[in-house]
């Protein structure tokens, strides 16, 4: 696990970052300004005693907290005598020391590896996501949208139900109120058929 972020203090840019191996079951919190470097490295007892102070079970909850913490800019940095102090979030707080210059020289070779890394992945990811981007847009182009046909309003009928346009009823010329008639086709008789 690792996160970096850019803090501001009394006018000066510092670069904090937190990192976690598997490998070795360290913690190592870093603050750098260029020339300066501060240090604290915490060992499976340390990182154990943070449990409480973060109200969790686990070193995936703890560390979850700091990414967190890192992420939403929950995170303070403060020069004090002899070091450097780091709050991270409400409840975690560490002294830093300054590192010798050998000792500087080598973390600052890991930070930069690290951050190398992590620019490579956000590249990468990066690259697949415009890859997507591109891939929807030249679907959606390749689509032939047919539009809407506008409402004909003249055919459509009382009940705002689009269809055809249907005859005028015939009126009557006697009474025009009501609707002319069809004439009754009753029972059709055949014509007498005459036998001579």
């Amino acid at each position: 696990m690792e996160a970096y972020k850019v803090v501001e203090n009394a006018g000066i840019l510092y670069l904090s970052f937190v990192k976690y191996s598997n490998d070795d079951k360290l913690l190592k919190i870093g603050v750098g300004c260029g020339s300066d470097f501060w240090l604290k490295t915490l060992d499976e007892t340390e990182i154990r005693h943070q449990f409480d102070l973060v109200k969790v079970h686990d070193s995936d909850g703890l560390f979850q907290a700091i990414k967190s913490a890192y992420d939403g800019a929950n995170l303070q940095v403060s020069k004090i005598a002899g070091g450097m102090r780091v709050n991270i979030g409400s409840a975690m707080e560490f002294d830093l020391h300054e590192l010798t210059a050998s000792d500087r020289r080598s973390e600052l070779q890991h930070l930069l590896i690290g951050m190398g890394r992590l620019i490579e992945t956000l590249q990468s990811n990066l690259t697949g996501a415009e890859i997507k981007i591109k891939k929807l847009e030249s679907d959606s182009n390749s689509r032939v949208l047919m539009p809407f046909p506008e409402p004909d309003i003249k055919s459509t009928r009382k009940h705002g139900t689009r269809g055809v346009k249907q005859p005028a009823a015939v009126r009557s010329i006697v009474n025009p109120s009501s609707k002319k008639r069809k004439a009754a086709s009753g029972v059709v008789f055949g014509e007498d058929e005459t036998t001579d």
